[in-house]
Parts: structure tokens; sequence; C-alpha cells
């Protein structure tokens, strides 16, 4: 999928009435059986923009699963693959089917031949859509290239499941379409070198020694060389057919890296489509939130004294407005809206929501002039006025993306928009060690505010990392998840009390390469010199 001088157009039939606008990509089909791929040739035939749109958010969707699988079982790798597994067939030929599975397996056999065009058209669009959506910015690059990585990996993976006899040839020719420079070794190299491989290898218990065996030089096995996990000789790596995935997927890594880059010298081309694409990619590229939707209508209500009390058990955004609100008695239009719409629903009705603003506003103004300037402001977002629309509570990528807090505000979201004094004082007063507190700032400074926030929910509770199981993208998921926690409904097997004479150590992991890809430092020179 190439992004150079080769000269490309958009084909759409809108003339006409009743069909629906189309965009040009050709289908390649895959010369090898695998559904690996490296994505080394553009699309370039005719699809609908709804199917377009479709394509992408099931892409988007896929990849989506892939992060949270990783985050809830990425310490066990087995149990990682089994979730995976579940996860990704869990529609049938829903949302997920079949991005992640092999063309030998049992899902891929009963396709049509028409269906099996569709689904090889569907990965080259799918992520080809997104390399555009997310190329603007290095965070947007690096979640892209972190999540399609690992599900290039998932797919080698579940790929090694099938029988030896179809894997092996379709693997060879794989490695020949894509001008990888790796040799597979022959009966006799395998005899001769065997027991030197076997004990080269860092796991050599799982090998079988009649296992395929593979010889690249070292330069391209670098971090494999770094772990001890292959065997060196005359300037060659040896390495078993499963430990080929990490030379593959760093290969995919670098050109994904690069093509991105590309693609974002490519978005000028685009600009004239500000009525459709341009806005779509930009949707995608927010991570549109896809979670519950928070109305407040099943939630068991509260009333305005119970605020306080449960205010303990608020996300860090929403309880730095509460605090706000209690100390200065106002509130601006930004933390009005974050906060009253968390309020309606976890439970709040509209006259105890009256009644909460209220009291504290008339504290500095006469009750004349809050009815005036802001009961209708309340009512507004319970649907009483205006087009009286039930409006849901703002998940966390609106509150990331939207208008920043200025002086005198206190909205947004604490690990984007707060400074980074403030927001360690804040984790220690919460009871955060300081090697919990820096792990926080570390991801805050690579943009993972989920992350971040999800760390901060686990290490206030006691709870392991990764205890949560999931991560948070909604301040009224976090709340959730809280009072579940507190009322001890919440997975218990998942949670651990950590000792007082737990090792720092435990704790003193920084961000992972797996969160910062080794591209990264060249995607973001890359996309700052393209800015100037």
């Amino acid at each position: 999928m190439e992004f150079g001088n080769v000269k490309r157009r958009v084909v759409r039939k809108k003339d006409v009435i009743g069909e629906q606008p189309t965009v040009k990509y050709e289908i390649i089909e895959s010369p090898h059986p695998y559904n690996l791929e490296l994505y080394k040739k553009h699309p370039n035939d005719v699809i609908n923009l709804e199917d377009f749109e479709k394509i992408a958010w099931h892409r988007f969707n896929v990849l989506k699963a892939v992060e949270d699988m990783k985050e809830r079982h990425g310490a066990d790798p087995k149990e990682y693959m089994n979730q995976m597994n579940t996860t990704l067939s869990s529609t049938s030929k829903g949302a997920y089917f079949p991005v992640a599975f092999p063309v030998e397996s049992n899902q891929w056999k009963i396709l049509s031949s028409e269906e099996k065009r569709k689904w090889k058209r569907d990965d080259l669009v799918g992520n080809y859509i997104l390399r555009l959506a997310f190329c603007r910015t290095p965070e947007d690059q690096k979640w892209l290239i972190t999540n399609e990585v690992d599900l290039f990996r998932f797919r080698f993976q579940h790929n090694m499941t099938l029988s030896d006899n179809s894997k092996r040839d379709d693997l060879t020719q794989f490695l020949r379409d894509n001008s990888i420079d790796v040799e597979q070794l022959s009966e006799d190299e395998k005899l001769r070198l065997g027991e030197e491989m076997m004990a080269g290898c860092a796991y050599a218990n799982g090998i079988k020694t009649t296992s395929d065996f593979w010889k690249i030089n070292f330069t391209a096995a670098s971090d494999l060389v770094r772990r001890r996990k292959c065997f060196l000789k005359g300037g060659m790596a040896y390495l078993p057919t499963e430990d080929l995935q990490y030379i593959l997927s760093t290969h995919y890594r670098v050109q994904l890296a690069m093509t991105l880059n590309r693609a974002y010298k490519y978005l000028p081309n685009i600009q004239n489509e500000s009525n459709r694409l341009k806005p779509f990619l930009e949707k995608l590229a927010n991570r549109a939130y896809i979670g519950k939707e928070f109305l407040g209508g099943d939630s068991t209500q509260i009333t305005r004294h119970m605020i306080e009390p449960l205010s303990k058990d608020f996300p860090l955004c929403m309880r730095n407005i509460h605090q706000s609100l209690r100390a200065e008695h106002h509130l601006k239009h930004g933390a009005r809206q974050q906060y009253g719409l968390f309020l309606k629903a976890i439970g709040l009705p509209l006259e105890e929501a009256l009644a909460f603003m209220r009291e504290e506003f008339t504290k500095k103004i006469d009750s004349d002039k809050f009815e005036k300037q802001y009961a209708y402001n309340v009512r507004h977002m319970y649907g009483k006025e205006g087009r009286r629309k039930d409006y849901a509570a703002m998940p966390c990528q609106l509150i990331i993306l939207g208008a920043p807090p200025t002086a005198g505000d206190c909205h947004g979201c604490p690990y984007k928009h707060q400074d980074t004094k403030v927001l360690e004082r804040s984790l220690l007063k919460d009871g955060l060690n300081k090697v919990q507190v820096e792990k926080i700032l570390n991801f805050t400074k690579v943009s993972r505010f989920d992350k971040a926030c999800t760390r901060q929910f686990e290490f206030a509770r006691g709870m392991m990392e990764g205890g949560l199981g999931q991560l948070v993208t909604h301040p009224n998921q976090y709340y959730e998840f809280a009072i579940q926690v507190r009322d001890g409904k919440r997975h218990e097997e998942h949670i651990e009390v950590l000792k007082s004479q737990t090792p720092a150590s435990h704790w003193n992991s920084q961000v992972t390469t797996n969160d910062i890809p080794p591209a990264t430092n060249h995607i973001q020179s890359s996309a700052q010199s393209m800015d100037m």
C-alpha cells in the first residue's frame, strides 16, 4: 500500500438517483492462503461510502478488542490467546469475523468464493483507511502501530495451530512474496546443528527436533539476540518457526511507521472531502467511544445529600470539579456540563440537581439570579428545555478532545490538562506511593490517559496492576466499577490488597516498549518536520 508518486483519484457516482456514492479501490487477491499481510499494495477498486465506513469501523473495533484483551490478559500469554480466540470469534459473521482467523480454519472453509474475496478486500481496505485516519499525530500513529502489530502476532500464532503440512509451504510462500530474507534449514543442516540449536534457544524444552528452523542475518534478529532466544553461528541467527513472529512483526512495525508518514503527506489530497471523508477519518482517529451510553435512567436514584460521601468514588476529573464547586460555590459552563451530566447519569433526579446547584451557587449570588442564569442550563441537560434531548454523560474521549480548561476553569481530564506537579499532589493525596505516582505520570507523558486513569483506580483500591481487567474509558464507568469494588461485587479474584512490605520493584517497571514502539522516535521527528 504505497503513498509515493503514484497518481490516484477518487471516483464517485452521485448523480444517479438512488445510487450510493462510491470510492475506487483495487482488490488485490492474496497469492498465499495465509491471512498474514504486510499490506504493501494499495486498494484500487470501487466500494460505496457506506461500505467504506463499515469496513473502517470493523477494523477499528477489532483493534479496540485487541487492546482490551492485552490490558486484561497480557500477563498470561496462554489466557491471552484463549480470550482473543473467544472474543474475535464471538459474533460469528458479525463485528469481528473473520479478521483474525487463518484461511485454513473452519471459519474460512464455510465461506463462499465471493465472501472470501470480500474478506480479503475488507482486510486490505480496513488497514488502508485506518492508516489515513491515524497518521496525523505521533500518539495516533503509536496507537495504530501497537495494536496492528499485536493483531499481526495473534494471526501468526493462530496460524501456527494449523497442521504442519499446510502451514509450511504457505509460510514459505508468504516470506517469498514479501521479500523476507530468511532461509529454511534443510534436514541435513538440522541434523548437523541440532544439538547446538536446541541448546541455544531460550526455551529448548518446548521445541521438538522435528520442528522447522530458519536462519537469518543476526542484524535482523537483534531483539532475539538481545534476549538470548536464538542460536548464533557465522553471523547467522537460527530460530524455530514460532520465533519468526518477532522478525516479521519488527518488519511490519517499521514498514507501518514509514507508510504512516507517507500517508501524512498524502492528506492534503483529501482536503476537498471536508464534508465526508475528512470528518469520518477524524472521528476514527479520536477513537470514538463505543461503550455503554450513560443516561441515568437505569441508575439507582440518589439525593443531593449523598453526593459528598459518594464523591470519594468519583474519578479524579469529577472530584476536581466537585471540590472546586464546594470551595468556590460556582462552576463555569464547561464544568457545569461535564459534572452535571455525570451526576444525572449516576442517578441524581432533576429536582435534586437543581436544589444541589442552587444551594452552592446561592452562597455567592441570590436565588433570583440563579433561576435566571443557571437553572435553565440544568433543566436543559435533563431534556426539559430547548430541544428536549435526553443528554448522555460525556465519555473520556469527549472530555479529552473538548475545549481545554482556561484560567478559572476546572473541567477537562486531569491526566491531560492538569499541571504535572498539581496532578502529582492529587495522586499522593489519594494514598498512592511515589513509585505508583511516577508510573501514572509516565503514562500521561505518552498520552495514555486511559491507562493513567485505570492505574489510579487500581492503586487507590489496593488492586494489583491490571486487576481491573479493562481500561477506563468513561467517568461513569469508573464510578460503576468503584461502587462494585466497594460492595464486593466486582471480580474479587482480581483484587489483591498490597501489603506494606511489597517491594518497590513490583511497581518499578516503566512504560514498556509495547506502549512506545521502537519506531516512535522516527515517527515523531517525521511528523514534527511535516508540521513546520
